[in-house]
């Protein structure tokens, strides 16, 4: 981290509530929902970080929709839909499903069951009272 805004962060430890109110109004562009020095403190410091390292920030959903109010997208191909992409691809792709039954005598039964999603064949299954990571193999 800069040693710069090391020093910036270590005199926001030192701020009153008033001044942490007016620096997140600064960097946020709002006033602050919150009067908590150790909040205002913790989100002001997440800020100023992830300004330096370039991370993305967080932004409310009302500022997503004044910018893609006019948006429309594109039409999507249908040649590339998810449908296509399973049936290109079913030979390969195994689906697996991890259930509990309840017995006639309210006994929990736990299920594994593994299926190749081009044959529709059950590659592995198995039932047991206690499941561990063995019983998977």
């Amino acid at each position: 981290m800069d040693p710069g805004l090391e020093k910036e962060i270590e005199c926001l430890r030192k701020s009153k509530v008033k001044e942490l109110q007016n620096r997140y109004r600064e960097l946020f562009g709002e006033d602050s929902p919150s009067s908590n020095r150790e909040h205002l403190y913790r989100r002001i410091a997440w800020r100023l970080q992830a300004r330096e390292t370039g991370e993305l920030i967080r932004v409310s959903p009302r500022t997503v929709h004044k910018y893609l109010v006019n948006f429309h997208g594109r039409t999507p191909d249908p040649s590339q839909r998810w449908l296509t992409f399973v049936h290109n691809h079913a030979h390969a792709i195994v689906a697996c499903d991890f259930f509990v039954v309840f017995t006639a005598r309210f006994r929990i039964l736990y299920v594994l069951v593994i299926m190749e999603l081009g044959r529709r064949q059950i590659l592995h299954h198995n039932v047991t009272a206690h499941p561990s990571a063995e019983w998977t193999l």
